[in-house]
């Protein structure tokens, strides 16, 4: 007999957190109906050897893995590929699930059949060391219930974080994420949610989601480094669904979260240290939105300078950042006196 959940734990030298993580899971009783993957991309600190002891303890739970890295995409893919579980949840390595409500979230689990499992999930901010919001469903939204995933989706937010999936759902429909890049825990997202016909609303928050930590992919110092990777998330995306999806309110699900996509890669332009190829970088991307995808370019609404460089073909993309700085700085300093 299978188990209940697979929880894919993405664990790229993530020893400061790791251990706080297993712990959630740490309990004899799940046995039979839980298996944690904890997946050493290639890392290089103590990970693996923590997550050993764990293994150890309770090995019919935990499932150390160590292979060569390929991003936080291949470990999505081995879990995927490998899962036991009748649902799916992807977890990172740094993040964790509350402890006292994983045992009724496997109750639930178990007598449900939906194709998505939609639960709260918390922020939990590392510089206040407080939870600063807990995200779930509207409260038009009914619960426990079969519910019909497209008639939710422009209600629902939804993101990585709250969503499980049923296993059978991602294998029949062969989902495949990137590897060896970041950013495409929105590409598992929305895979997942085209595939998926039915949902089932719960208001038992599973999700601990660290933010303002540095290092993360959406830090100044993160978006700096791949910044590129968020493009080429962007690219494929937009390859993927333009073909690859009927007209309805899936369609305008996808179109909704492309759009997100191309104004975030045109922010992230307008924040990375301006230069000859950073300018043009930016100058072929918007090309490729325009020529390529020319009714995203025309619904996409990017930051007000952006447009203005757009019409002026980018000649004032330094003076542009230039200011953009200037009032940054300055509605800081104006909050700050409030």
């Amino acid at each position: 007999m299978g188990k209940i959940l697979t929880v894919s734990i993405a664990a790229y030298n993530c020893e400061r957190y790791i251990e706080n993580t297993l712990e959630s899971f740490a309990n004899q009783n799940y046995n039979d109906t839980l298996e944690v993957f904890i997946i050493d991309d290639g890392g290089t600190d103590k990970t693996l050897e923590i997550s050993q002891k764990y293994a150890d303890k309770y090995p019919e739970i935990f499932i150390p893995i160590h292979k060569a890295n390929a991003g936080w995409g291949s470990t999505l893919n081995y879990g995927i590929r490998n899962a036991s579980g009748k649902y799916f949840k992807q977890l990172d390595g740094d993040d964790k699930f509350l402890k006292e409500n994983i045992a009724e979230f496997l109750k639930v689990l178990n007598n449900c059949n939906e194709d998505l499992i939609y639960t709260p999930f918390v922020f939990y901010d590392e510089i206040k060391k407080k939870i600063t919001e807990i995200k779930k469903a509207g409260e038009d939204v009914p619960r426990n219930t079969t519910l019909v995933l497209e008639d939710y989706l422009s209600t629902l937010y939804i993101a990585m974080h709250n969503c499980t999936f049923k296993t059978e759902v991602l294998r029949n429909n062969k989902i495949n994420i990137t590897e060896k890049c970041f950013y495409t825990d929105i590409e598992f997202v929305l895979k997942g949610c085209v595939a998926s016909q039915t949902v089932r609303v719960l208001d038992i928050p599973i999700y601990w989601y660290r933010i303002s930590r540095e290092g993360q992919s959406m830090s100044y110092s993160g978006i700096q480094k791949h910044y590129l990777e968020h493009q080429k998330v962007t690219y494929n995306l937009l390859e993927y669904f333009t073909n690859n999806i009927q007209n309805g309110e899936k369609r305008k699900f996808v179109e909704s979260k492309l759009l997100y996509l191309i104004e975030n890669q045109y922010s992230i332009y307008g924040i990375i240290t301006p230069n000859k190829e950073h300018k043009k970088q930016l100058i072929e991307f918007n090309s490729i939105i325009k020529s390529k995808y020319p009714e995203y370019y025309r619904k996409s609404n990017p930051l007000s300078y952006i447009k203005v460089l757009r019409n002026t073909k980018f000649i004032g993309y330094y003076l542009a950042h230039r200011l953009r700085l200037i009032f940054h700085n300055m509605k800081n300093i104006l909050y700050r006196r409030k």
